[in-house]
């Protein structure tokens, strides 16, 4: 997902996303 950082599982700076958990998917 463009709006999480994949090594922290957080999200990237001044993301925002229009739905659901950013990191759901993240690994």
């Amino acid at each position: 997902n463009p709006c999480c950082d994949a090594a922290t599982c957080k999200l990237t700076r001044g993301a925002q996303c229009p739905e659901g958990l950013c990191c759901d998917q993240c690994k």
